[in-house]
């Protein structure tokens, strides 16, 4: 399998509220604001990945240091080399100051999706259940924590009996429809 292609997407949709993030004191988010990364093989197999941003101008600089700097050495590539592309990507993204590590994890998603088996597995794991947290991504009250973690559980997608079930499909589980695509993204 070689990487034939790179597609960076950004995503930005309006919050019902504003959302004060914990781990940005006194900041209040009014959007979702993310990169999307998509990784492309000869074989039709994709690799996804998102990665936070706070604008569309940062986007730009992630769609530039991905495509256009650590893309030269992935195009051709094997994502089996993930040793030495991980190597690759973290030397360049520290020096452009970037978040490159949205590129392994598309290259990890590939590799998922090219054995046809879930990451835990590929990665020798056994079980398809993980412990679930509360966390809202807010500092909350006492009070207001039990609520959460209740609001989590009941929740059918995302936990059952207190557990979070993780995709049972190839890579990470991340299918991107066209709808999906067009309904929140940009073309950078």
């Amino acid at each position: 399998m070689k990487i034939t292609s790179i597609e960076t997407y950004f995503f930005e949709y309006p919050l019902l509220k504003e959302f004060y993030p914990a781990w940005i004191p006194g900041h209040a988010q009014t959007a979702n604001r993310c990169v999307l990364l998509k990784l492309l093989s000869d074989e039709g197999t994709e690799g996804v990945a998102a990665a936070s941003v706070f604008s569309e101008d940062q986007a730009r600089l992630v769609k530039v240091i991905v495509e256009g700097t650590i893309g030269m050495f992935l195009i051709g590539a094997d994502p089996a080399e993930i040793e030495v592309l991980a190597r690759i990507v973290n030397m360049y993204g520290l020096m452009l100051g970037g978040r490159p590590w949205l590129v392994e994890v598309a290259l990890w998603d590939m590799l998922g999706k090219g054995a046809g088996e879930p990451l835990y597995r590929h990665w020798g794991g056994t079980l398809a259940e993980i412990e679930v947290y509360a966390s809202t991504g807010e500092v909350a009250t006492a009070q207001r924590s039990p609520q959460a973690r209740d609001a989590m559980l009941t929740q059918p997608l995302l936990a059952e009996n207190g557990r979070v079930k993780l995709p049972t499909g190839p890579g990470l589980g991340i299918e991107l429809s066209p709808g999906a695509i067009s309904k929140f993204a940009k073309r950078l």
